[in-house]
């Protein structure tokens, strides 16, 4: 693909990730003016945090993505449907991230790079990445 050709992909996908965002503003958040109500009301209701919530609905697109990685085609929801909607959670968690920093609320935690972030070597030994994926 060239780099024109990416450029395309990308315009036109945040444009659909746009109208994603916005209907689901209208499903989700019933139109009101808090982007986050959904995610607010939920957390409530479990005692966590808003973040940890969208991570929830973020890890099964994600989970989708990667299953659509390894092969696996017959999927309720077509790959790109679980990109757009992987894109505007993350949108979302920015969001989030933002209006905590500009509340001075002290849930806020400055992004680190990747290569700062260190992973749990327990977390890989108790369960495979693709093994829920590659069972026949």
């Amino acid at each position: 693909m060239t780099q024109d050709e990416m450029i395309k992909v990308m315009e036109l996908l945040f444009e659909e990730c746009k109208s994603t965002r916005e209907s689901g503003q209208k499903e989700y958040a019933h139109g009101q003016e808090n982007a986050f109500r959904n995610f607010e009301a939920l957390a409530a209701e479990l005692d966590l945090n808003r973040k940890k919530i969208l991570w929830i609905y973020i890890k099964k697109h994600l989970d989708g993505i990667l299953a659509a990685i390894n092969g696996h085609i017959s999927q309720r929801e077509p790959v790109r449907g679980r990109i757009k909607d992987a894109i505007v959670y993350l949108c979302l968690l920015e969001g989030m991230f933002e209006e905590d920093n500009a509340s001075g609320s002290g849930r806020a935690t400055t992004i680190q790079p990747m290569q700062s972030i260190q992973p749990d070597p327990d977390y890989a030994k108790a369960v495979p990445m693709n093994a829920r994926y590659n069972e026949k």
